[in-house]
């Protein structure tokens, strides 16, 4: 019995699988720790680790052609989260915040691998999408 029964299927697995590593991935290192996107301090988390669970719900179903909705979601959820981290870094770098220490901490911030998985899923749920579709 195969468990994975195409190319398409592989994909879209792959790439659910890759959301949910990232989702708990440090995206970003501090001095006093790494951060995830589940434990950022915000909800888009939780929502791209939904996002990531329907898409291998849908995915396993063979609903293919919902894959470029769920894929699209969590590139823009992902891209979004991504630009909000280099807004905030950005602005306690340049004196956003009057604390020395503050902007010490924040020169010392840096982005981590965990990105990689999250857009390397949303592009793979992406792709599994458009090949789904074809058919």
């Amino acid at each position: 019995m195969k468990i994975v029964k195409g190319r398409t299927q592989l994909l879209g697995v792959a790439g659910g699988l890759m959301l949910v590593i990232g989702c708990f991935s440090p995206v970003m290192s501090t001095p006093m720790g790494s951060i995830t996107m589940m434990f950022a301090g915000n909800t888009l988390g939780r929502v791209l680790l939904i996002i990531a669970i329907v898409s291998l719900v849908l995915t396993v179903l063979g609903q293919y052609r919902y894959l470029l909705v769920t894929g699209l979601a969590s590139l823009g959820v992902t891209g979004y989260e991504l630009y909000q981290f280099q807004t905030q870094i950005g602005q306690l770098k340049t004196g956003g915040v009057a604390s020395a220490v503050a902007q010490t901490l924040a020169q010392s911030v840096q982005f981590s691998w965990g990105w990689v998985p999250l857009f390397l899923g949303a592009l793979l749920i992406m792709l599994s999408g458009a090949l789904g579709y074809r058919r």
